[in-house]
């Protein structure tokens, strides 16, 4: 009869989580996603990891919106001898984008705090007081959060390029899927040290 009763209460906790998973699935998503509403600032940094360009095609937006006057890309990574920053900005050019907007940042970075570690000396440098960070929108809860915690005193707002996460339903499609597990992932392993 135990044996019953706890199959019984199993069947049930299971139909509950199956009925309600788009609710929690849904805000499982939503977690990772904190974008600010952009406003005025000194400066745009636009974060590196971004494979099709639209992290710099949203700071182009910005710039063209008077968001900011300029433009600050990390190139944290090398491709075939090329940082990634100067392939970013070489894609903006070419896409409506004017040169001088942009300052390419070359560093040695392997996660977003130590990103944020090498770039924020050089915008103190420079008198930046408040940046809009692009970054991936799966991403800006967590760069929200690291960004804020390397530059006290200064004005730190995120916001998302318009990339193909689909927060809302990211158990449906396949690089939402990725994305998701990738970012909590990272977020799990830099406990403590994001």
């Amino acid at each position: 009869m135990k044996a019953l009763r706890r199959l019984g209460v199993l069947a049930a906790v299971s139909a509950a989580a199956w009925i309600t998973h788009p609710w929690w699935l849904r805000q499982a998503g939503l977690m990772l996603v904190h974008v600010d509403e952009p406003e005025n600032v000194d400066a745009i940094v636009v974060l590196a990891g971004d494979w099709s360009g639209e992290r710099i095609m949203k700071a182009v937006d910005m710039v063209k919106r008077g968001i900011a006057p300029r433009v600050l890309v990390s190139g944290v990574t090398l491709h075939f001898g090329i940082p990634e920053c100067k392939l970013a900005v070489d894609f903006a050019v070419r896409n409506g984008g004017s040169p001088e907007w942009f300052d390419c940042f070359v560093e040695a970075a392997h996660s977003t705090r130590e990103e944020a570690e090498k770039i924020v000396p050089e915008l103190k440098r420079r008198g930046v007081g408040s940046i809009l960070v692009i970054t991936n929108d799966a991403h800006t809860a967590r760069a929200r959060y690291v960004w804020r915690k390397q530059a006290p005193g200064m004005k730190v707002l995120v916001t998302a390029s318009n990339d193909e996460f689909q927060r809302g339903v990211w158990w449906r499609d396949r690089e939402s899927w990725k994305e998701f597990h990738n970012e909590v992932v990272k977020n799990l392993t830099s406990w403590g040290d994001l």
